[in-house]
C-alpha cells in the first residue's frame, strides 16, 4: 500500500458522530447551545460592524402575559388583540431599556393579520421621552402612513412583506437618542384613537426588537419566552465582504473609555482639541459617526477600573487626508509616564485597528492618550480594557460598558458523544491572543477540567489525575489557523497539534457530564478567537488517525 493510499485509510475511518464548520453557517445547530447575558459587537457577512443577532423583545409569540401591557383592550389566546368600548388608542405595547443612552437604530418588526373587518392596524414605537414613530398599514394592500410627525427619530422607514391576504410580516426602523423604546401594535380605524369594539382586532404575532448600526431591514426572526435573546456571533474579516471567521467566543470585558466614538467630548480630559471634526466620515460599522483630527496637541482621557494594572487601549484610525502617523500609548494616570505603546503606525485608505498594552504603577487607573502627525486622521472606537490583549469593540457614551462573556456548551448527540469514557474531538481554531495565562479549548463539567493551551508553542491536557500530559506544535507553534486533537478512555489519553508528534497517557480518563467549546467557566479560560470547526467522535482514534486529522486542510 502506497503512503497516500494508508493516509487516506487512517482519514476515512471513523465517520465523526458531529462535525460543525462555523465558517459555513449563521445559526448554530442544535447540538451546540449559545448564552450571553447582553449583546456584542461582530462583523457581518458585508465586512461591516454590526451588532450580533437579537430580540430584546421577551415573549415575543405571547402578548398575553403581564410584560405585554394592553390599553383599551384584551389578548384572546396568545396572539388576537381585541378591543375594548372604550373610547382612545386601543394597542398592546412592552418597555425595553438598552442600559445606556445613545444615538442608536432599532428595528421593530411584527406578523400582523385581520381579523374580522373594518380595521387596519398600525404599529409604533416611542422613545420614553418624546420621540414618537408611529406608522399604519392598510392590511388589503401593504401600504404604510406615517402617521404625524416622527418627533425625536431620524433615518426611518417602514415596509411590509405578504404572507398571505391580511397577513403581512411589518417593520419600521429609526435612529433615537433614547435609551428606552417601547414597541407598541394595535387597531387603525382613521386613526388611532376612537371608540372601540369589542368584536373588532387584530393578530399580533413574532415580535421582534433589534439593535442594529446600519442595516435597516428586520434580520431573521428568533422566538423568545422570558428572556431577551442575544446570539452567537458568527465573525468576519473586518471590512471584507464574505470573509467568515468562525465563532467567536470571548471572555467578558469593560470598556473603561467614555465617548467612545467621541460624540461629546465633555468626558475627555484634553477638552476640544484643535482640527478636530465630529461625524466626518463613515465609521467601520456603517454610520457617519467617525471623527477627524488634524492632530494638534493631545486627545487623552483617563480611567479607573478594579485593581489590575495591566491594560489594552485600542483604536480604529483611517486616512483622512496627507499622510497621517498615530501613535497610541497606555499611560500611568495623572502623569506623562508612558508604560506601553503600539508605535508610530502610518494611517491608510482602510480602516485599522491599533492597540498598545502595558502595566501602570497607580493600581487599577491609567490614561489612554492618541498623538497624530503629519495629517488629517479619522478616528473611532476607542477602548480601554483591563487585559493583555484586545478583545471585540465595546461600544460607550456616559458610562463604562461591560460585555458579557459567551458560553457555548453542547447539547444533543454532541454532548452523549463527549460523556462517553472513549471519544476524540478535532478542534479547529483561529490565531490566539498574546496571553499571560492557560487559554481553554474546551472545559469539563462545572469543576471546568479543561484542555489548556499554556504557551504559544504548547498544548497541555489537564485531566482530572494526570496533568503532565504536553504536546508541543510543529514549528514556530500555533498558527494563523491550528488544528488540536485529544481522544480519552479508559486505558489512557493521546493529544496532538497541527500533525505533530502525538503524546499519550496511561492514565484513565473516568468520563464527563457537560462540555463547553471554550470554557465550562464564565470568568477563565476563555479563547478569545474564533473556532472554526470540531469534529466529535464516539472511540478513542487510533494516535495516526488522530494525528492525521490535525493536519490543516485534511477531512475531518
Amino acid at each position: 500500500m502506497d503512503t497516500a493510499t494508508a493516509y487516506d485509510l487512517l482519514l476515512a475511518t471513523p465517520a465523526p458522530k458531529f462535525k460543525c464548520n462555523f465558517t459555513a453557517i449563521s445559526t448554530l445547530p442544535s447540538e451546540i447551545t449559545f448564552s450571553r447575558a447582553g449583546n456584542a459587537m461582530q462583523f457581518d457577512a458585508t465586512g461591516a460592524l454590526t451588532w450580533a443577532p437579537n430580540n430584546n423583545l421577551t415573549y415575543s409569540e405571547d402578548i398575553s402575559v403581564a410584560g405585554w401591557a394592553k390599553t383599551n383592550g384584551t389578548v384572546s389566546g396568545t396572539d388576537l388583540f381585541l378591543e375594548t368600548t372604550a373610547t382612545g388608542e386601543h394597542r398592546v405595547t412592552q418597555s425595553v431599556d438598552f442600559g445606556f443612552v445613545a444615538s442608536r437604530r432599532v428595528i421593530y418588526s411584527v406578523e400582523i393579520e385581520t381579523y374580522g373587518t373594518g380595521r387596519n392596524a398600525w404599529l409604533g414605537m416611542n422613545d420614553n421621552i418624546s420621540g414618537v414613530l408611529n406608522y399604519w398599514i392598510d392590511l388589503s394592500t401593504g401600504v404604510l402612513t406615517l402617521i404625524g410627525a416622527a418627533a425625536g427619530w431620524s433615518s426611518y422607514s417602514a415596509g411590509a412583506t405578504q404572507i398571505s391576504a391580511g397577513k403581512w410580516r411589518v417593520y419600521l426602523t429609526g435612529i433615537s437618542s433614547a435609551q428606552s423604546f417601547s414597541p407598541r401594535v394595535g387597531t387603525y380605524n382613521s386613526g388611532v384613537s376612537f371608540a372601540g369594539d369589542a368584536a373588532k382586532g387584530v393578530y399580533a404575532r413574532k415580535h421582534q426588537l433589534e439593535q442594529v448600526t446600519y442595516q435597516t431591514t428586520p434580520g431573521p426572526y428568533v422566538a423568545t419566552t422570558s428572556a431577551a435573546y442575544y446570539g452567537p456571533r458568527f465573525d468576519n474579516t473586518p471590512g471584507v465582504a464574505n470573509s467568515p471567521l468562525g465563532l467567536l467566543i470571548e471572555e467578558a470585558r469593560t470598556n473603561v473609555v467614555l465617548q467612545s466614538q467621541f460624540s461629546s467630548i465633555g468626558s475627555w480630559g484634553s477638552g476640544i482639541p484643535t482640527g478636530y471634526v465630529l461625524n466626518a466620515g463613515t465609521a467601520p460599522d456603517g454610520t457617519t459617526t467617525a471623527a477627524s483630527w488634524a492632530g494638534t496637541g493631545r486627545f487623552w482621557q483617563q480611567s479607573i477600573l478594579g485593581s489590575t494594572t495591566v491594560w489594552t487601549n485600542t483604536l480604529y484610525i483611517k486616512t483622512s487626508s496627507g499622510s497621517p502617523v498615530v501613535t497610541l500609548v497606555v499611560k500611568d494616570s495623572g502623569s506623562d509616564t508612558i508604560r506601553g505603546t503600539s508605535g508610530a503606525v502610518a494611517a491608510t485608505g482602510s480602516w485599522v485597528r491599533i492597540s498598545a498594552t502595558g502595566t501602570t504603577t497607580t493600581s487599577g487607573s491609567q490614561r489612554w492618550e492618541v498623538s497624530v502627525s503629519g495629517g488629517t486622521v479619522l478616528m473611532w472606537g476607542a477602548q480601554g480594557e483591563n487585559g493583555s490583549f484586545p478583545t471585540s469593540y465595546i461600544p460607550t457614551t456616559t458610562a463604562a460598558v461591560t460585555r458579557a462573556v459567551d458560553i457555548a456548551p453542547l447539547a444533543g448527540i454532541a454532548l452523549t458523544t463527549m460523556t462517553r469514557v472513549s471519544r476524540s474531538m478535532v478542534v479547529e481554531l483561529n490565531t490566539l491572543p498574546a496571553f499571560t495565562a492557560g487559554i481553554q479549548i474546551v472545559g469539563y463539567n462545572a469543576g471546568n477540567t479543561p484542555a489548556y493551551v499554556t504557551n504559544s508553542t504548547t498544548v497541555t491536557d489537564y485531566g482530572t489525575v494526570d496533568a503532565s500530559l504536553s504536546a508541543t506544535l510543529p514549528g514556530s507553534g500555533f498558527a494563523a489557523i491550528s488544528r488540536i486533537g485529544f481522544s480519552q478512555s479508559s486505558s489512557g489519553r493521546s493529544l496532538v497539534g497541527n500533525g505533530g508528534a502525538v503524546r499519550t497517557s496511561i492514565v484513565a480518563f473516568t468520563g464527563t457530564t457537560s462540555v463547553n467549546i471554550g470554557s465550562s467557566s464564565a470568568s477563565a479560560g476563555l479563547i478569545n478567537s474564533h473556532v472554526r470547526k470540531i469534529a466529535i467522535y464516539n472511540k478513542r482514534l487510533p494516535d495516526l488517525t488522530l494525528k492525521a486529522k490535525t493536519v490543516l486542510g485534511a477531512p475531518l
